[in-house]
C-alpha cells in the first residue's frame, strides 16, 4: 500500500502514531499471537471492531482482567502477521499488505468484523494480479492453501503453466501448493514441469534436511515420465534414487513401445491415438502421436486414449499437412467403441458443433495451413472445455458425467500430431 501525502502535522501525528505502535509506551493491554506479543492501547481496536469491544470493554469480555495486571489477552484465532495488520489498521497506520499476508489479513478482518478491511483487501489482490503478475498469485495461491487446505476461484487464473514454473515463487511453495498445482492444474510441457520441480526440490533441500530427491519423491507420482524427452530421462532421472527401478524400466520400455501406460505415473494421462478404433485406411505411428488419412475422400473418426473422468487435461494437435476437411473436439467412450466411420456431419463429438477446424460450421476456426495449432483444454470438474488457436479462443460448458476422449473428424490428406499440453 502506498502513502498518501498529509499536511506536515498529520505526518508528525502519523509517525508519533508508529511509534507509539512499535514501542507501545502508553499501552494498557499486551496481546499474544502466536509466537508475538503485542503492546497496544484497547480503545483503537475496540474502536475498529466490534468484535474486540465486546472482547476488551463488555461485561463478559473484560473478565481477562480479573487473572491479575500483566496477564495477556491470548488471540488464537489469526496468525501475528494478520493480527499485526488488523492493529496497524485500527490505530490508522499505512497498511504493509503483500501476497504472502493478504489474505490472512482479509480472513482476520472478516472475522473480527472490521469491513472496511475487507474491502482494502480485495483491493489490493486486485492490484496484485493486474498484467499477470505469476509470482504474486504464486504467493497468493500458497496462502489461500495454508488457510484453507484447498484453493477454490482464485486457481482459475492459474493458467500460463509454462510462466508459473519458471517464476521465483514457484521454488517457495509449500509442498500442498505444489501438488495441487501438478494435479491438472498446469498447462504445460512436460519437461517444463520436471525443471521446475527439480529446482523446487533442490531449494528445499537447501533449506531443510535431506536431499532434493527426498522432497520431490512424495509428488513424483505426479510427473509424467514417459512425456520427457529420451535424454532427458536418462541422464537426469535414471540412477538418480528418484524412482525405483521398476518405474525406470517401465518408462524405458514404453518409450520404445513395448508396454503401454495409460495413467503413469499419476492422474495426467498420456494421450495416444487408439489403433484399435481407427479405419484400417487411416496410419498411426511415431508411438501413436501422428495419424495419417489416405486419398479416401470419406471422413473417418480417430480417438485418443486412455480418456479421462476427472480433473484438467490439455492437449494441442499440430496439422502437419492440411487436407480437405479436419476437425478436432472431444468425444464419449461410446463413440470410440462404435468405431471410425462418420458422415463428416461433426455428429461424432460429444455435442455436434462443439468442435474447431477448417469449416465455419466449427465454432473456432483453424488457420488452413502446414504446421497450424489447436490447443483443447477439458476440465472435467468444471464441465467445461476450451478450444484456442492462433485466431482466437472458445469456451463451452457441458453436461456429461463419464469418460471423455480427444477425438479427430476428417477426410483424405490430412496428417495431424498429438501432444500433451498446450502449446501455440
Amino acid at each position: 500500500m502506498t502513502a498518501k501525502s498529509s499536511p506536515p502535522g498529520e505526518m508528525l501525528l502519523e509517525a508519533a502514531w508508529e511509534r507509539e505502535f512499535g514501542e507501545g509506551r502508553f499501552s494498557d493491554t499486551v496481546f499474544k499471537v502466536g509466537d508475538r506479543d503485542f503492546s497496544l492501547s484497547r480503545f483503537p481496536l475496540a474502536a475498529a471492531s466490534p468484535v474486540f469491544a465486546a472482547m476488551l470493554f463488555s461485561s463478559e469480555g473484560i473478565r481477562w482482567k480479573e487473572q491479575g495486571p500483566g496477564v495477556p489477552v491470548v488471540v488464537n484465532d489469526c496468525l501475528p502477521l494478520a493480527f499485526e495488520q488488523l492493529a496497524r489498521y485500527a490505530y490508522r497506520l499505512e497498511l504493509q499488505l503483500s501476497p504472502s499476508n493478504v489474505l490472512h489479513v482479509q480472513r482476520a478482518a472478516d472475522k473480527y468484523q472490521v469491513l472496511p478491511l475487507v474491502e482494502i483487501c480485495d483491493a489490493a489482490v486486485d492490484e496484485m494480479l493486474e498484467g499477470g503478475d505469476a509470482n504474486n498469485l504464486l504467493l497468493l495461491l500458497d496462502a489461500e492453501m495454508q488457510i484453507c487446505g484447498s484453493i477454490g476461484e482464485l486457481g482459475k487464473r492459474a493458467t500460463e503453466g509454462s510462466v508459473l514454473l519458471r517464476s521465483e515463487a514457484f521454488l517457495s511453495l509449500s509442498p500442498a501448493t505444489v501438488e495441487w498445482l501438478l494435479v491438472g492444474h498446469l498447462e504445460a510441457d512436460e519437461e517444463e514441469v520436471w525443471n521446475g520441480c527439480r529446482a523446487w526440490a533442490s531449494k528445499r533441500a537447501k533449506v531443510d534436511s535431506g536431499c532434493w530427491q527426498d522432497h520431490l519423491r512424495p509428488l513424483s507420482h505426479l510427473i509424467r515420465f514417459p512425456l520427457l524427452p529420451h535424454k532427458v530421462f536418462d541422464t537426469e532421472v535414471v540412477r538418480t534414487g528418484l524412482l525405483t527401478s521398476e518405474q525406470e524400466v517401465s518408462v524405458l520400455l514404453h518409450a520404445r513401445g513395448s508396454v503401454t501406460i495409460d495413467h503413469f505415473p499419476g492422474p495426467r494421462v498420456c494421450l495416444h491415438f487408439d489403433r484399435a478404433s481407427a479405419a484400417p485406411n487411416v496410419s498411426i505411428c511415431d508411438g501413436g502421436t501422428t495419424v495419417e488419412f489416405d486419398k479416401d475422400g470419406a471422413h473417418r473418426c480417430v480417438f485418443a486414449v486412455p480418456g479421462f473422468e476427472v480433473g484438467v487435461h490439455s492437449w494441442t494437435i499440430t496439422w502437419l499437412k492440411p487436407g480437405c476437411c479436419g476437425y478436432a473436439g472431444v468425444s464419449t467412450a461410446q463413440e470410440v467403441q462404435r468405431g471410425s466411420t462418420s458422415q463428416g456431419r461433426m455428429d461424432r463429438f460429444l455435442y455436434p458443433d462443439i468442435c474447431a477446424g477448417f469449416s465455419n460450421m466449427a465454432k473456432l476456426m483453424v488457420e488452413r495451413s502446414p504446421g497450424a495449432r489447436l490447443a483443447i483444454t477439458v476440465d472435467m470438474d468444471l464441465q467445461k472445455i476450451i478450444f484456442q488457436s492462433q485466431n482466437g479462443r472458445y469456451e463451452q460448458t457441458f453436461e456429461y458425467r463419464g469418460k471423455l476422449h480427444p477425438s479427430i473428424d476428417a477426410d483424405e490428406n490430412n496428417t495431424f500430431s498429438l501432444r500433451g499440453g498446450v502449446h501455440l
